[in-house]
């Protein structure tokens, strides 16, 4: 009873203001966690008490520490098991109400208590009854509504791991708020309004607006249902309705209004005005305003659906809340004036805005012009308010006015000067790069050309942006230079929409340039150079309005160059009319323009200025070019002589022939009156002279004019049969070629180009030069000296090995390397191939011998020094430049020189740095050496470069045995790269002249043993696991180069032999050590024997496979193939040391290699088999001679004994091969594949890492191949091995086939899956496709049963190209119909969701096509035409991007085989064949709609090539005219309707329009005028167009 008073008077105690609040805290806890405590109530007394302690804490004066553990205290007990109880056994509990003002201070980032706040906040929150005392209380909902809202915000901004409870809280307490507020609104509405916005609206749309909050859409979306709730609700609709359509300045207006009517919505507007200013006066990082108002603005519209006038006037005040527009006058804010407009944040809200505008079709162009144009008015005073007021262009500036353009391009065209001024005088930064602004930029003027080329008012267009460039007042940055930037998106862009233009206007456009230049430029040049000086009084000098005009000068000849070189020339000869205006033209524009420019040039008194001479030469430039292709390839020049000079003799020799003007350079001469080239180049080369060499941009025009030149001379010479003038272009490749600068500074290697030649600077220049001399490669080439094709291979390798990555589409040195490398030209010239590799292997040379040599302790040679003999040898090889096989002295020195290197047998080392920079060079380098066609080279240059990469695999061996941990990835990469350029080489070279140059077998015996050691490094210092599957690799690469040398030996059979016996001798005493530790040691450590002896073990089956062949045989003496048969059993006995039981631990990487050496195994005994057969019948040739002649009783007795002592033997050694050899490795292969193909659990310690997954196709490919070799194995000796090993391998493989996998991996299993069918016999085989059978037939897809069927498909899908028995393929026929069926089945449920069963359904297609396509005739004709059900069941509409390309063209293969193989059956079915060419023709067409989603995400390529697919298939059904006749029409008709609903992509209508002509061949008259008749009106004018093409393009109109 004392114990029960104690417990009593806890409840006194806690009340006590003597009592110290820890004894206090201590106290409580045992009272909640006690079962002795009998207090009355006493959860909601202790709840009550903390509750009570927290809200007083001032009041009590409780120090910080103690309210933290009150707060700890109250989370504990809110989370106990206790308080839990309690809730459920229906207990009532309560939080005081002051608690809640605490909570809402605590809910602060810098609150110290905020975690267990929030903490404490959740589970209140979560618990229906704790949380039931807020549903009455709104004010105190709205107070923690706001304090939940503020945090979050904060929490988001900064990634504070309080957001994982705090946003779970507040989405709880939004759900309870929405009922709350509903009953609010009930009782007092007006307040409810006030209350929504005057506390809740800025921190909803603060977070709503917050960046980190785009991934929560349900977060979002109750953000977006509480503003509906509090600002949009349906008690507000009138008034929001009368607000803004009644005109309060009309008496009829006013009349309509009761007073006070307005008050609440005129706050509220007031209210958000109010909020904007003051952020914008705190310089908010974003103004949740400004942000927000494109979501009220939405809401607003989601909410009341109002009419399109509403939704304006609505779009008024919200562009007046922004300060863009003044507020309306009756806004009851109309004495005040708007704020100043935030125009950064303003933007992107406005550009929301604007969206929501077009959407919502809120501006409709007809109906508004019916109405007066307000709407038009007051949308073209805020496009003139944001071009003007705008700070910056922005993203959001453009897509606002892309927006515009949308809505009626004629807002656009008012202001059409203004809009080019801000849309290309702006030079991307890199804040501009941030947000956009390039792709929008290039949007917005892709689409204004478009429109401009659709409207064919183009000339409109460039009028306006010639007026942009002729201004008073250019914008300039803060150096006065123009900022005109042709991007290359709109460059690309441009270009397009020239060459869409007819000719007559492109023409029209070209005398546009030839005047704007003429008028605006040139004649006031010319005049301000003729004023006198200005006087003191004039406000703008002569020289300020000159460089204005030079500015736009340069502006205008850009464009005009940019114009020309985009337009169709060719087709501006088309006619007699053409071809006449085009020669009047091109007169005029070199008398008028590039004429008058050189005589300002040339007349100018002081320095040429640099704006007017780029002009001059880019103009002359683009004209020559303009007159090259049409003199090449037209009929021009038939009047160019009255243009030229004016001695009547050169005039009548020029119209002799277009070629004879070309002969004196026309490009440049013709207007300039002088006869020769020469003299042209040295009055340009004056011009620059005169500048300086800074001038980057005006040497490559200089560049440029001498290529053009020489492109004359050379087409003079050609067309005439006349000698070249090969002094001029001697001069010329000097003059250009010398100038080429072989040490390129690091800023110029990391440095891009656009492409063109108005932003040329010093830093790229030489990309510029580069590009140019790659492109007119093939016209220095004829008159290149070795002098310059060394430079040109330098600076080629130094720009190839540049790590500048191609950005925008920018050109970059390493870029313009590769093309050219992989180019046509560099293929075929022998000569730059030969100086290619000398640079290539001085890079290296120079590299290495940066390698200081170091003094060795011991007497041993310096390591260092090694590596610069290595650099030497490469520097020899340099030396051989002549390009005939005469220099055999050098190699063959190298080769002496680096087999004395091999036996010395010294590690290349040196520090980590310099052997990282090296491997890099060396990377690089391989990389040139892999564009060059090394099996296409010279035999001289093969031997030289094959010399090179050994001395470069020994010097990265070398590196890698020494085990630097740092540089193992990249050496291991950079010597599986060399090697297998070495190997390429020597499957391509003819002649084994290199195996004179050096040792072969120094060369073998070095790579095995520091291939052998270099694992041992890896082995001791723990990089097995990372670099494992790399070095797999590198083991296989290696294996291949070992045979390569062993085929290229056997040639020289001595040699060969002589090789393989020093390598065998090698390798003897390593095999005997091994298996003498495997003897010693216990089965647990064999493993990690056999592990370490990976490289040994590959050693050893290279050579038994490579001997074992056939074709190897018979070259082999005695000795040499015992010496491989001891090889072989050594082998054998390796690999039966492995232990079964273990396989789990053994890892995959030695399973691949233990696999591969089976395989040796298998073909050693096999050949061993056939030798000695063939031994024995030549040792007994006269028995057998005897036998044939003889057919006594003794004789065939003897026989008889011989033939079963030999088969005895053979089934002893096969039985013994399988039990100790094949079946241990095939139950390791087994596992493996299981393990490495996800299918079998394995131990979670041994997951794969990175270096693992690298060379798992490699391990895995080995071990089918292993599986395939069993499978051989098994049907040679069937009825002697367990006939179960068949279904284990089978159950594997399949249960492999089950994981999604594509490309090499998925080939090699279903390789193996057929071998294994192939090898079953009947009574497997059957029960086998019974069992897949029985899992088609299953309905119900799970990612379980996915799996399942995912296997069976692949196999019904390999089964009809299996060479099967007789008897298998008649049990494999009778169930086809019932595999077919299921197929069909199984196909309907998989299309119904792609993100599944996506693979599943691909499979099913490809499936049934190969079942179609099979050469065997599995199906029946009406079996056949079941598959139409196939391709109806593809609904092409819900297919993904990813699958459509694939799951259309399977279907294209399923029709055309179906046709094909069955198609008097299709003519009986012919209206469900054409159903299904329907279904995919509407497919295709939608998908490549522009502007489409699928057009956007798919490439182009893989759209043509559909597109291609159907017309293909189009074009093969109207072959059979008879039999569709009355049928294509139905597809014409689908085409014509699929137009209408969208533009086609250019690229697929002119693919797909082929097809459906040739549908419309097989049309008659009387279909044409069915179709025509029966076409929706709406879409009979895109018939009548498709029609008159068709007969004008297409239609046949000769005589049959």
């Amino acid at each position: 009873m004392a114990g029960h008073i104690m417990l009593a008077g806890i409840h006194r105690s806690l009340k006590d203001a003597d009592t110290p609040w820890n004894d206090k805290l201590k106290l409580a806890r045992f009272a909640w966690c006690s079962s002795q405590c009998f207090l009355p109530n006493k959860q909601q007394v202790l709840l009550d008490w903390v509750c009570n302690a927290l809200a007083n804490q001032t009041k009590f004066d409780i120090e910080d520490e103690t309210v933290c553990t009150l707060w700890q205290y109250l989370h504990d007990i809110l989370n106990s098991k206790q308080m839990t109880k309690t809730i459920e056994s229906s207990t009532s509990m309560s939080i005081r109400d002051a608690l809640y003002p605490v909570l809402c201070d605590a809910l602060r980032v810098d609150s110290e208590y905020v975690a267990m706040a929030t903490a404490c906040c959740h589970i209140i929150l979560q618990s229906s009854s704790l949380g039931r005392s807020l549903t009455g209380k709104h004010d105190v909902m709205i107070d923690l509504l706001c304090a939940l809202l503020h945090l979050v915000t904060k929490c988001l901004e900064t990634s504070n791991s309080l957001q994982d409870t705090a946003v779970p809280c507040l989405k709880m307490l939004l759900k309870k708020f929405s009922l709350s507020h509903r009953q609010r609104q009930l009782q007092a509405h007006r307040k409810a309004f006030t209350a929504a916005y005057e506390r809740l609206l800025i921190p909803a749309l603060a977070l709503y607006t917050c960046e980190e909050v785009g991934d929560k859409s349900t977060l979002k979306g109750q953000i977006e249902d509480l503003i509906l709730m509090g600002i949009f609700n349906k008690d507000m609709s009138e008034v929001y309705r009368l607000y803004l359509t009644i005109n309060r300045d009309s008496l009829e207006g006013r009349d309509k209004l009761k007073e006070g009517q307005f008050t609440d919505i005129d706050n509220f507007i007031g209210f958000l005005q109010k909020e904007a200013q003051c952020c914008k006066e705190k310089d908010s990082r974003i103004n949740p305003v400004l942000a927000g108002l494109p979501v009220l603005y939405r809401t607003f519209i989601t909410a009341y659906k109002p009419t399109a006038d509403a939704k304006f006037a609505m779009l008024k005040k919200l562009c007046g809340i922004m300060g863009i527009s003044p507020a309306a006058k009756d806004s009851g804010i109309a004495s005040s004036p708007p704020p100043s407009c935030d125009w950064e944040q303003a933007l992107p809200a406005l550009e929301l805005i604007l969206k929501d505008v077009y959407i919502n079709d809120i501006y409709v162009v007809s109906v508004d012009n019916s109405e007066g144009q307000p709407k038009f008015q007051w949308f073209l005073q805020l496009l003139q308010l944001l071009l003007t007021s705008a700070d910056k262009p922005s993203a959001s500036l453009f897509n606002c006015l892309h927006t515009f353009l949308d809505l009626n391009h004629m807002l656009i065209e008012e202001e059409l000067t203004q809009i080019w001024n801000v849309s290309l005088m702006t030079h991307p930064s890199s804040s501009h790069r941030a947000d956009n602004f390039e792709e929008s930029r290039t949007a917005f003027l892709g689409s204004l050309m478009q429109t401009y080329v659709k409207l064919r008012q183009f000339d409109k267009l460039l009028e306006c942006l010639l007026a942009s460039f002729n201004q008073e007042e250019p914008s300039t940055d803060n150096t006065g230079d123009n900022l005109v930037y042709f991007n290359p998106g709109f460059v690309h862009r441009f270009s397009q929409c020239i060459q869409e233009l007819p000719p007559g206007l492109t023409l029209d456009l070209w005398k546009l340039f030839k005047d704007d230049l003429v008028n605006s430029y040139i004649s006031r040049i010319s005049d301000a150079t003729n004023l006198e000086p200005p006087k003191k009084k004039k406000r703008r000098s002569a020289a300020s309005i000159s460089k204005n005009i030079e500015t736009g000068l340069e502006q205008a000849a850009v464009t005009f160059h940019l114009f020309l070189t985009s337009a169709r020339v060719i087709d501006l000869s088309a006619t007699k009319v053409m071809m006449d205006r085009t020669e009047s033209l091109m007169a005029e524009t070199q008398e008028e323009v590039l004429q008058a420019l050189h005589t300002l040039c040339q007349n100018a008194t002081e320095e040429v200025n640099e704006r007017i001479l780029f002009a001059t030469l880019l103009l002359t430039y683009t004209i020559g070019e303009i007159q090259l292709i049409l003199l090449q390839h037209t009929k021009y020049g038939s009047k160019l002589s009255k243009y030229g000079s004016d001695n009547a003799e050169e005039e009548n020799q020029a119209t002799q022939s277009a070629v004879d003007i070309l002969g004196r350079a026309p490009c440049i001469g013709d207007f300039l009156n002088l006869k020769s080239g020469e003299e042209v180049m040295d009055i340009i080369g004056g011009y620059v002279k005169v500048l300086g060499s800074d001038h980057h941009r005006l040497r490559h025009l200089v560049h440029l004019l001498r290529t053009q030149q020489l492109r004359a001379v050379l087409l003079h010479s050609s067309s005439n049969d006349g000698t070249k003038d090969d002094g001029v272009m001697k001069a010329y490749s000097e003059d250009v070629l010398g100038s080429i600068d072989v040490e390129v500074d690091s800023d110029v290697l990391g440095a891009t180009w656009d492409g063109q030649v108005a932003s040329i600077t010093h830093e790229n220049y030489t990309i510029a030069f580069l590009h140019v001399l790659t492109q007119t490669f093939s016209i220095w080439l004829p008159h290149i000296t070795t002098q310059h094709s060394n430079q040109v291979a330098r600076l080629l390798v130094q720009s190839f090995s540049s790590d500048t990555p191609q950005q925008d589409g920018n050109l970059t040195m390493s870029s313009i390397a590769q093309a050219f490398l992989s180019s046509d030209v560099c293929m075929e010239s022998k000569e730059l191939q030969t100086e290619l590799l000398s640079a290539a292997f001085r890079c290296i040379s120079n590299s290495a011998g940066s390698f200081s040599p170091k003094k060795s302790s011991k007497g041993q040679r310096s390591s260092s020094g090694i590596i610069m003999k290595y650099g030497k040898l490469l520097s020899m090889l340099t030396e051989v430049t002549d390009i005939q096989d005469t220099n055999w002295e050098v190699l063959e020195a190298v080769g002496s020189e680096f087999s004395t290197l091999l036996k010395d047998n010294t590690s290349a080392q040196g520090s980590s740095k310099k052997v990282k920079g090296a491997v890099k060079n060396i990377l690089n380098i391989l990389n040139v050496l892999d564009q060059l066609p090394l099996t296409h080279m010279l035999p001289t240059n093969q031997d030289r470069c094959m010399l090179g990469l050994v001395v470069i695999d020994a010097m990265v061996t070398g590196w890698l045995a020494t085990g630097d941990i740092a540089c193992q990835p990249q050496l291991i990469e950079a010597l599986c790269f060399c090697r297998n350029l070495e190997m390429n080489i020597l499957k391509a070279m003819k002649s084994t002249g290199i195996l004179k140059c050096f040792e072969v077998s120094s060369m073998l015996a070095y790579i095995i043993n520091k291939h052998m050691h270099a694992w041992e490094c890896m082995q001791e210092t723990n990089q097995v696991d990372s670099l494992s599957g790399r070095f797999l690799e590198l083991d296989d690469v290696t294996q291949m180069l070992m045979r390569q040398w062993m085929q290229k030996a056997a040639h020289r059979a001595s040699q060969e032999e002589n090789i393989l016996m020093d390598v065998i001798k090698l390798i003897e005493d390593k095999i005997s050590a091994l298996i003498a530790k495997l003897k010693s040691s216990r089965p647990s450590a064999r493993l990690n024997h056999l592990h370490g002896a990976i490289p040994l073990l590959t050693t050893v089956a290279t050579i038994i496979q490579r001997t074992a062949s056939p074709q190897t045989q018979d070259s082999k003496n005695r000795t040499y193939n015992e010496a491989v048969k001891k090889l072989c059993s050594w082998l054998q006995e390796l690999l039966t040391s492995v232990d079964v039981d273990s396989a789990e631990e053994v890892d995959v990487l030695l399973v691949g290699c233990l696999a591969k050496s089976a395989v040796a195994v298998v073909m050693c005994q096999k050949a061993g088999r056939e030798d000695g057969v063939q031994t024995v019948s030549d040792q007994d040739a006269s028995v057998v001679a005897m036998e044939e002649d003889d057919s006594s009783p003794a004789l065939a007795t003897k026989k008889s004994k011989k033939k079963r002592t030999v088969e005895s033997v053979e089934e002893t050694d096969d039985a013994s091969l399988w039990n100790e050899v094949l079946e241990p490795i095939l139950h390791l292969a087994l596992t493996h594949i299981g393990r490495m193909k996800g299918v079998e659990p394995s131990d979670p310690k041994a997951k794969r890492k990175e270096g693992q997954q690298v060379g798992e196709a490699a391990i895995l490919s080995a071990c089918l191949d292993y599986v395939r070799t069993v499978c051989d194995f098994v049907g040679d000796h069937r009825g002697k091995i367990d006939g179960g090993i068949m279904g284990k391998m089978w159950t594997c493989v399949s249960m492999a086939m089950s994981v999604e996998e594509d490309g090499q991996c998925k080939a090699e299993i279903l390789r193996a899956a057929s071998s294994i069918l192939t090898c079953m016999d009947v009574d497997l085989f059957s029960k086998t496709l019974e069992e897949t059978l029985q899992i088609l037939s299953l309905t119900e897809l799970s990612p379980v049963s996915v799996a399942s069927l995912q296997s069976c498909v692949l196999s019904w899908q390999v089964l009809p190209d299996c060479q099967l028995s007789e008897e298998k393929h008649k049990f494999l026929q009778e169930n086809i119909p019932k595999a077919i069926t299921s197929l069909h089945c199984l196909l309907v449920e998989s299309v119904r969701d792609w993100s599944m069963t996506g693979v599943l359904a691909l499979n099913i297609l490809t499936t049934i096509n190969s079942v179609m396509t099979s050469s065997k005739k599995l199906l029946e004709p009406k079996q056949a035409l079941q598959t139409l059900q196939a391709c109806l069941a593809v609904q092409f509409t819900s297919v993904p991007d990813d699958y459509f390309p694939a799951v259309f063209s399977t279907m294209y293969l399923l029709l055309k085989s179906l046709l094909e193989a069955f198609p008097q059956a299709v003519v009986h079915c012919m209206a469900a064949y054409m159903a299904s060419l329907q279904h995919m023709l509407r497919g295709v067409m939608r998908r490549c709609h522009q502007g489409s989603e699928g057009a956007g995400r798919i490439g182009d390529q893989e759209l043509f090539s559909c597109a291609e697919n159907m017309e293909r298939l189009l074009t093969q059904l109207s072959a059979h005219k008879k039999e569709v006749g009355k049928f294509v029409i139905v597809l014409v008709a689908e085409y014509i309707n699929e137009l209408q609903k969208g533009t086609l992509l250019p690229f697929v209508k002119r693919a797909l329009v082929v097809g459906v002509y040739n549908l419309v061949d097989v049309c008659d008259e009387k279909d044409v005028s069915l179709l025509q008749a029966t076409l929706p009106h709406n879409v009979k004018e895109i018939y009548t167009e498709f029609y008159s093409d068709y007969k004008k393009y297409h239609k046949y109109k000769g005589r049959v």
